[in-house]
């Protein structure tokens, strides 16, 4: 009995032993699985829908002007069917005095400096509290201003769209507000200061919505041993383009780089145009011309989509070279836009007899750099390029009564910045939304995938910025939902992209239990078959007498 009774004993703590070392494995395999919920989140924002805007009308109180109530009465129907216009009020304000000399001086000869007009009302604007007591200035409000001029036949021929957020109109003080006015404004604010957010064209040409964006520069040249051309990009950088990026910042984090890169090449070979003695890049070889192969672009790595700015530096044998345009014309600039990747020019220097073939300046030794002066008109190109990629409309659309006036330092106003905040945060909602549904849908169809806490903290935070943002964009708080739509995209990517949510990390439980089985079933049979006879054995002899 004591014998059989060691057997016994033997066999139990090799079966404790076995039955401890598989609750050993599966605490230490087992899959954490924190809740994202049940269903999607239900998200019921269009990008098709016109995102609301705060205007104010205010009517300059001289000669005969047009009465608050008939301005109300046509615009209200127009924006309330369309969902224009959050809220608008009409009222009167008196010009200060040096507004009220130029206009004065308007009434005389027909204006041609908008810019004057812009910065007059710009500082009228600004001063409005101390001239208007029942006026009440607002960065959340676009102003529109109704002036009376002496001049006949003027009725709205054209909305003037200011560097901030203003826009300004001309009556005849001679007759009522007419309707011809009333399709003029309403076109001009639809068109210009609301768009739907979602537009197939625009949508096509602009680079995709993102937390931030990257700027890369770069100069080619294709034969440096016949001319090292150089730049001074820093320089042009600071002159040109540094203040429209600081514009910028406050709706996405931008970095700007630069590179030079020689002995490069275009896929397409240039034609030679006789006649013209030129060479030129036809229209259907435009889309093949990069050569990603040859154009080492990339300058970081990076997970912010980048735009390239390329200014290409032709070899003599291919020089003077030209863009054609599709009616077979040089195109503006020598400079084309490629959407969503970002533009292409070539620089076409003059042709000196016996010089080298750049209008820049040049040493001895075959090195050309282009001054800042020189890039200034590669740069003018580059920067309405930039806003087009950025989702922005050109500064006169076709059929539209409407002109955008710039300042002398302005290449984005203020209005469309705000114009971007809508466009960027009705983009981004849409991508947060989409992208948590395709979270649940992941988790919910691989069982076996865990999930650990912080990417349950990451989603509830996407979706709690998805609120916000989508309760301040109604309210026309377009800061507060710029900021909330670019955190919640941030944090719905990195719980998305999360190196522990990938499905070809995890298996389904069958294939486990295929891996499993073959290794511990032979080993777990002879264990229990040894400890049930070994019992038998023991038990047996305990009761023999």
């Amino acid at each position: 009995v004591c014998v059989s009774g060691t057997r016994l004993t033997a066999a139990s703590i090799f079966l404790l032993c076995y039955i401890f070392s598989g609750c050993v494995w599966w605490y230490t395999t087992k899959i954490e699985r924190a809740s994202l919920g049940s269903v999607a989140p239900v998200f019921n924002f269009s990008r098709d829908h016109i995102l609301p805007l705060q205007l104010r009308i205010l009517i300059v109180d001289r000669f005969n002007s047009p009465s608050k109530e008939a301005i109300q009465d046509s615009l209200s129907p127009k924006f309330r069917r369309k969902g224009t216009i959050l809220s608008f009020k009409v009222e009167q304000a008196t010009a200060d005095d040096i507004l009220d000399k130029r206009l004065r001086e308007m009434d005389e000869v027909t204006p041609s400096h908008s810019a004057m007009v812009d910065g007059d009302i710009s500082r009228w604007l600004r001063s409005m509290p101390s001239t208007c007591s029942s006026c009440v200035s607002s960065d959340a409000t676009f102003n529109l201003i109704i002036i009376p001029t002496k001049q006949e036949g003027r009725e709205c021929e054209k909305v003037y769209l200011g560097s901030h957020r203003h826009a300004w109109t001309f009556v005849s003080s001679s007759l009522a507000w007419p309707s011809s006015c009333t399709e003029s404004v309403a076109s001009a604010i639809e068109t210009f200061l609301a768009p739907p957010t979602h537009s197939p064209e625009r949508d096509e040409r602009a680079v995709v919505v993102s937390p931030s964006l990257r700027l890369s520069f770069s100069l080619l040249v294709q034969n440096p041993s016949e001319d090292d051309v150089r730049w001074k990009f820093t320089e042009a950088y600071q002159a040109f383009l540094a203040p429209t990026v600081e514009k910028l910042r406050p709706l996405l984090q931008i970095a700007v780089d630069s590179q030079i890169l020689r002995f490069v090449s275009l896929k397409e070979k240039p034609q030679w145009d006789g006649a013209a003695r030129v060479h030129h890049l036809r229209p259907e070889q435009l889309p093949y011309v990069r050569d990603a192969d040859d154009w080492n672009l990339e300058t970081a790595s990076s997970l912010s989509p980048p735009l390239h700015f390329v200014l290409f530096v032709p070899s003599r044998s291919h020089s003077p070279l030209y863009i054609q345009n599709s009616k077979g014309q040089r195109a503006a600039g020598n400079t084309m836009l490629i959407p969503r990747w970002g533009s292409f020019s070539i620089h076409t220097p003059r042709l000196v007899p016996d010089a080298l073939p750049h209008a820049a300046s040049a040493d001895r030794s075959n090195t050309t750099t282009l001054s800042t002066m020189d890039l200034l008109p590669v740069f003018e190109y580059w920067l309405g390029h930039l806003r087009l990629l950025l989702g922005l409309q050109p500064l006169q659309v076709r059929g539209v009564p409407a002109e955008i006036v710039l300042g002398p330092n302005d290449v984005i106003t203020d209005w469309e910045i705000d114009q971007l905040m809508r466009y960027r945060s009705a983009a981004a909602m849409a991508t947060v939304a989409k992208t948590s549904v395709s979270l649940v849908q992941l988790v919910s169809q691989l069982p076996g995938m865990p999930v650990l806490p912080r990417i349950q903290a990451l989603h509830a935070t996407a979706l709690q910025l998805l609120d916000q943002a989508s309760t301040a964009l109604a309210q026309g708080n377009l800061l507060t939902a710029a900021n909330a739509s670019r955190l919640a995209l941030q944090a719905s990517n990195e719980a998305f992209f999360d190196p522990s949510m990938l499905a070809m990390l995890y298996f389904p439980d069958e294939h486990k239990l295929a891996v499993y089985i073959p290794m511990v079933l032979p080993v777990s049979v002879p264990v229990l078959v040894g400890f049930v006879r070994e019992f038998k054995a023991w038990r047996s002899k305990r009761h023999r007498p």
